[in-house]
């Protein structure tokens, strides 16, 4: 049911309205409306309604300027059936709206009756209960304690397209549902990705820097220079902006790629503009957008060495740690 707003609206300080519009492919797009609206809705199994034809002399007395064939749909209130109503806010303050009655009085009857522009034989159809699908539920059980186990296979068994947003429910089951899987989706995918993400092994460079030189603050650090790969970048695009947004991770280092235990981890931080470090990168800029330069924080060793952990080899150039790395990959 739409109802006209007022014309001042804007002016007496109640501001623009929208509503969302549902466009192909599900988008919804908010739209300036002029009108209020809320969805009625009759209980499923619990009415009784007939549809029939406008006769000619109730057309025309009730409207006049109809051009086309128009149906009269009534529909009563089986008992302990109600209307379900979907919307926000009084209308007209619950002053009456059609004679003496205001909207609730209108809602809270037991029998209606609609005149709708079809004609009846495709009114009958469309007013069939038994051609309409099985009530709306979400897949989710009833069961929403934490269990990781429990949601990541709820999820994996009911992949689809997305839900049309929703305002109300028809249960506390749905609406428990629904604020406990909109956290939960949106963050085990990042989980998972992070799992990925943590197995991955990539060669690195390291450049340490020289006494009094120290970057980034008093503790002594060493850069380490990753080669990450095309194929690892896109593939893991989104959660690596996700990951990575406050600079920080933890670096593990392995002896060789083979190795099943790690040798250490450090902490480190990743370099966002490595071309204003002087001197230390100065011969090791970015060779293109798949490196990844990190400042590693030395954990071990004594103050006075600035040199990375568990005899790490460092070099002086690029083309010398490049060198370096063909000869023990033997490629």
């Amino acid at each position: 049911m739409e109802f006209p707003m007022g014309s001042t609206t804007e002016d007496d300080g109640f501001g623009i309205c929208y509503r969302l519009e549902r466009r192909n492919a599900g988008l919804q797009v908010p739209t300036v409306t002029d009108t209020r609206t809320i969805r009625v809705k009759f209980p499923r199994g619990s009415i009784t309604y007939s549809v029939d034809s406008l006769d000619d002399d109730k057309l025309k007395r009730l409207f006049p300027a109809a051009t086309r064939l128009l149906s009269i749909v009534r529909v009563s209130l089986q008992p302990g059936g109600e209307v379900t109503v979907e919307g926000e806010g009084w209308l007209n303050k619950l002053q009456p709206i059609v004679g003496d009655k205001t909207l609730v009085n209108i809602l809270m009857q037991r029998d209606f009756t609609f005149i709708v522009h079809k004609p009846s034989g495709v009114l009958r159809s469309d007013w069939n209960e038994d051609q309409l699908p099985p009530p709306f539920s979400y897949p989710y059980g009833t069961l929403h304690d934490w269990d990781t186990e429990r949601f990541d296979n709820l999820i994996k068994n009911n992949k689809g397209h997305q839900f049309w947003p929703a305002w109300t429910f028809d249960d506390q089951n749905s609406h428990t549902a629904v604020l406990v899987q909109s956290q939960i989706q949106d963050v085990r995918w990042l989980c998972h990705a992070a799992e990925q993400i943590a197995e991955q092994r990539f060669l690195a460079r390291f450049v340490t820097t020289k006494e009094d030189e120290n970057a980034g603050g008093d503790e002594l650090s060493s850069f380490a220079i990753i080669s990450l790969t095309g194929e690892f970048l896109n593939h893991y695009d989104a959660p690596l902006r996700q990951l990575i947004r406050d600079q920080f991770l933890t670096v593990e280092l392995y002896n060789k790629p083979e190795d099943e235990g790690r040798a250490t981890s450090l902490d480190a931080r990743i370099v966002a503009h490595p071309t204003e470090i002087e001197p230390p990168l100065k011969n090791f800029r970015p060779a293109g957008k798949d490196e990844l330069i990190l400042q590693v924080r030395n954990t071990e060793g004594s103050h006075h060495s600035r040199a990375p952990i568990f005899g790490v080899h460092t070099s002086d150039s690029r083309g010398e740690a490049i060198k370096a790395m063909e000869k023990s990959t033997g490629h």
